[in-house]
């Protein structure tokens, strides 16, 4: 199993079956404050491409038809801009912003790649937020509603996210930890079927950060397993953990080892491969 990484984030790749429509979408990969008050704030927000298969879509499946067989429901007859930020845990809600570009909103039943097309894009871009607190999260997803905050349940009925990824918590202002090590490659050689299961491999991953603070690290949307693509799959730890567990960092570069267990039966023999994407976020 090989894993590609850029500093942010991890990627790890395999093959599979190819899907009815493949389409790119944004998610973030990091979000730091560049200032903050207590009235104001003003944050970078930095944005990758991951791309999708979904056999459940084609070419003509509209935004009203991913909607729904996604299990969300249908507030208006368009679909808001892809950006959103929680403004706090006390009380909170959800407000999307249009940052990335393209047009304000599409047709619920425009087709859903048209929309896609539109937004997935990387870079950098500049979120203002008034009157919020410092530990807030931003996202990407899509949903039909008119107004510009939601409450949870409205947003956890309504919005979808076809990563799956969690609300990126922002740090606080002047903080970081991010991945430096580009690539680490799990080479498990060759195996027979009996020996295969809870092999394991550990390489050493590097954190800097920037001061000492507690971080995690999550594979996008949640799982703690990638796929592989002899039908078995890639348990990941960290620093022996499971992901999503709370890390202390130090100042400076921390290493972390990243363990890769073998889990399941092969389904064929010969080659096998995964991917995931493997990224910093904050407790």
């Amino acid at each position: 199993m090989k894993i590609i990484a850029g500093v942010l984030p991890f990627v790890l790749i395999w093959g599979g079956p190819a899907a009815a429509l493949t389409y790119q979408w944004p998610t973030i990969v990091g979000a730091e404050w560049t200032s903050w008050s207590s009235l104001s704030g003003i944050m970078s927000i930095q944005t990758s491409v991951l791309t999708i298969d979904d056999p459940r879509i084609t070419e003509q499946t509209t935004v009203r038809d991913v909607l729904g067989i996604n299990g969300k429901r249908m507030i208006d007859d368009y679909a808001v801009i892809p950006l959103y930020y929680r403004t706090n845990d006390s009380d909170p809600h959800y407000v999307h912003r249009n940052i990335l570009g393209g047009p304000s909103s599409f047709g619920a039943d425009s087709r859903w790649i048209d929309l896609t097309r539109s937004f997935a894009w990387s870079g950098t871009y500049t979120l203002n937020v008034i009157n919020a607190p410092q530990n807030i999260c931003v996202g990407t997803a899509v949903w039909t509603a008119r107004q510009t905050s939601m409450s949870p349940n409205e947003f956890s009925t309504s919005a979808f996210d076809p990563t799956g990824a969690i609300c990126y918590k922002v740090p606080p202002v002047g903080q970081w930890c991010a991945l430096t090590v580009p690539t680490i490659t799990f080479s498990y050689g060759t195996m027979t079927l009996t020996n295969a299961a809870n092999a394991t491999l550990t390489q050493n991953a590097r954190v800097e950060c920037s001061a000492g603070m507690k971080y995690t690290l999550r594979l996008r949307g949640g799982q703690t397993t990638i796929p592989l693509s002899n039908g078995m799959e890639s348990k990941i730890r960290a620093m022996g953990l499971e992901l999503g567990s709370t890390l202390n960092g130090a100042a400076g570069n921390n290493v972390v080892p990243l363990s890769s267990t073998l889990q399941g039966t092969a389904q064929k023999s010969g080659a096998f491969s995964g991917t995931g994407v493997l990224y910093v976020t904050y407790p």
